[in-house]
């Protein structure tokens, strides 16, 4: 038994008690006749009883559980909601943001490369340092900096988007040293992969 059902007990028992004493002094011939419970089976019955009402309270918290708040937090529609108001600020397609972080981290807002990429848009220290972010874990920077990384590079490369993907692959340096899509095996399929899920997204 629990300490304070147990503290309820005995003081439901020492009021019990002092009823005892204070019913002898008045006790009348008729009363006398009536045969009372004993002490033990007070004792015996209050802790029955204690012990019932501890099992209602834990039934009571168990029924109500699914009731109680839940993390009702989506990262999918988070993550989305952060797409178009980034989208919007720097006028790039959502649709092509998504593509990006879906081949970038599936969606894993801790995902962190063996190459130091972090986040859902994968961004490099030093990029995540050039647009500003602060925490590349939290969804909304990595996302704001991620969509500001891509403009810049729409703007570089005229909104010629395999260049932009190649770039942000491989980092503008390489594009421009081979002046197009690096022959990177790895960058060369990232642009596919991007292109791929972006046309079903519009589709």
């Amino acid at each position: 038994m629990a300490l304070d059902g147990l503290k309820r007990v005995i003081r439901r028992i020492e009021e019990i008690r002092r009823g005892f004493d204070e019913l002898s002094k008045f006790r009348s011939r008729s009363v006398e006749q009536y045969k009372a419970p004993s002490f033990k089976e007070v004792f015996l019955k209050e802790v029955e009883r204690s012990e019932e009402e501890g099992v209602k309270r834990e039934n009571r918290v168990e029924d109500l559980s699914p009731l109680l708040p839940r993390d009702s937090f989506k990262e999918d529609s988070s993550i989305e909601d952060v797409v178009n108001r980034a989208s919007k600020l720097y006028k790039l397609d959502p649709k092509l943001v998504m593509a990006v972080i879906e081949a970038e981290s599936n969606f894993n807002p801790k995902a962190l490369s063996p190459k130091g990429a972090m986040g859902l848009m994968q961004l490099m220290p030093d990029t995540a340092r050039e647009m500003g972010v602060r925490d590349p874990f939290d969804v909304e920077e990595n996302i704001m900096g991620g969509v500001k990384y891509l403009n810049y590079l729409s703007e570089k490369y005229k909104g010629n988007l395999e260049l932009v993907l190649a770039a942000y692959n491989a980092g503008p340096g390489a594009v421009d040293k081979y002046g197009g899509i690096p022959p990177y095996k790895e960058t060369q399929d990232y642009v596919r992969k991007v292109l791929s899920i972006y046309r079903k997204l519009k589709r």
